[in-house]
């Protein structure tokens, strides 16, 4: 059962970055599990690709980070596939999030403040935080930015923070 469900999550997300860099002929829609809808999306100009995964690991969900981390080195390859096209592809890794993921059942046993204190910036991510980076990676003000991992995650993978007291 396991190995099903990390073949099915690894294809599904998989399939998904690569149609939506227009790298594959299947459709996005055909590629998103139901319960995630994907948002009709405008064209990128100049044309460039955005695909998102988070930089770290998570203990109980292998199929999961499985699938995205596979869009790392989706993310490299095809910005040496693409460049001389004119095409940059960059990837956005977001640290915690309000979406409806973290808020869901699946993290009722986690204390999230806990867990988002002890960063350098001490609170969860918002959408729009996220939203303005991926705008900056698809707008012009990025046109020299390829092939190039992106981190907006309050600071969590620099180390975690005392809060300033000098304490251990």
């Amino acid at each position: 059962m396991v190995k099903k469900s990390i073949r099915k999550s690894i294809a599904l997300v998989a399939a998904g970055s690569l149609a939506l860099t227009g790298l594959a002929t299947t459709p996005a829609s055909a590629c998103t599990a139901p319960e995630l809808p994907l948002a009709e999306l405008p064209p990128l100009v100049p044309p460039a690709a955005i695909l998102t995964s988070p930089i770290f690991a998570f203990d109980g969900i292998l199929p999961y980070v499985a699938s995205k981390w596979a869009v790392r080195g989706m993310t490299k390859t095809a910005a040496l596939e693409l460049g001389a096209d004119g095409i940059r592809v960059n990837s956005v890794h977001p640290g915690g999030v309000n979406t409806p993921m973290i808020n869901s059942d699946n993290f009722t046993d986690v204390d999230q403040d806990a867990v988002f204190s002890a960063q350098p910036i001490p609170r969860v991510g918002q959408p729009e935080e996220i939203a303005r980076l991926v705008l900056f990676l698809a707008s012009e003000e990025s046109s020299f930015s390829t092939g190039s991992e992106f981190i907006a995650d309050g600071g969590r993978l620099a180390g975690h923070s005392d809060g300033g007291t000098g304490s251990d």
